[in-house]
């Protein structure tokens, strides 16, 4: 009987350990900027600026626009930095996935 007690807390230690041991292993970029030029509000194509301009996107005025060297590929970064709000677009200004 003590053994199995033993036993089963042995399992119950290994896997608890283990299951505080995972990590998450979602590919998440840091720096979704990281290959993109710094531009201007004003450098946005209508069709961006017209997207921006819904309440969802509110205070991006305020932040730093983007825009990809090899994609019509845009980035709106707001907030502060230790939360930051990134936004995409194309070109036509259709929201987008981080890609």
């Amino acid at each position: 009987m003590k053994k199995s007690i033993v036993l089963f807390a042995a399992i119950f230690f290994i896997s608890l350990s283990a299951a505080f041991a995972q990590t998450d292993t979602t590919s998440v970029d840091m720096n979704p900027t990281k290959d993109m030029v710094k531009i201007t509000a004003k450098d946005l194509p209508q069709p961006v600026q017209d997207a921006l301009s819904s309440s969802s996107y509110t205070g991006w005025e305020s932040g730093e626009v983007y825009r990809s060297e090899t994609s019509d590929r845009f980035v709106i970064k707001t907030g502060d930095a230790t939360k930051p709000q990134y936004y995409y677009f194309d070109a036509k200004g259709k929201p987008m996935k981080n890609q």
